[in-house]
């Protein structure tokens, strides 16, 4: 399907996995793209086939922040009158933002399944199926979470609290243009020489599409966070 009816990929990136139908349908690696579109194979992967809408992801994504991304869904479209699902969501959320910026632990693996057994007790199919995302993902991508919780790391160096930025190009021209549309101030230049101050910095990005060759994201090695 990807081939003949999407044209391929977008990039010369290694496919990593897709997703078979909307936000709550969950996640599939990229060992399984000979699935058939029937509902049986992807009920004994604990998924199913959701709204007309496939979404094919590479090794440019990070799967700690698509779970976070269709959760934050989630969590708007509850209606609120279920608590499980309202609560849930919400706490769901926290966690994974939290294990973005950094602050993530061993208890959030048990926190997280947690409330994937606890979801399902929801009043309708929206609260009891918004985990479904997050359970696909900590099955068949626990290395990258591993990574993202113990060793504070992310491989797509997506998540905004595990990366810096960081000059690689003194020499590029466009280092003075993203100097100057910092909303933070972060690039500093003195004597000609430019630096990145990580502590105002807010990664939006910003610089990097002005001067993608001058710049580059590097890991934010950070001391690992204790369980609580």
């Amino acid at each position: 399907m990807l081939m003949q009816y999407a044209g391929g990929p977008a990039s010369d990136r290694p496919m990593k996995g897709f997703q078979p139908g909307g936000p709550l349908s969950g996640v599939v690696s990229a060992d399984r793209l000979d699935l058939t579109l029937t509902l049986d194979p992807y009920r004994e992967l604990g998924l199913f086939l959701g709204g007309g809408g496939i979404v094919f992801f590479d090794e440019s994504a990070c799967t700690v922040d698509l779970c976070r991304y269709f959760l934050s869904f989630a969590e708007d479209e509850s209606c609120g009158r279920c608590t499980t699902c309202r609560g849930g969501t919400q706490r769901a959320v926290e966690v994974l933002r939290r294990i973005q910026s950094g602050g993530g632990h061993d208890g959030d693996f048990e926190r997280l399944e947690g409330l994937v057994r606890w979801l399902v007790y929801s009043n309708c199919f929206h609260g009891q199926f918004a985990m479904t995302t997050v359970k696909t993902a900590l099955k068949q991508f626990r290395s990258e979470w591993i990574e993202h919780i113990e060793e504070k790391r992310c491989r797509a160096r997506v998540c905004p609290g595990l990366v810096a930025y960081q000059v690689r190009a003194q020499g590029d021209p466009k280092l003075a243009e993203a100097k100057e549309i910092c909303p933070t101030g972060a690039i500093i230049e003195a004597n000609g020489k430019y630096e990145i101050e990580d502590a105002p910095c807010i990664r939006c990005g910003a610089c990097r599409e002005v001067a993608p060759s001058a710049i580059e994201l590097r890991d934010l090695v950070m001391a690992p966070v204790a369980a609580r």
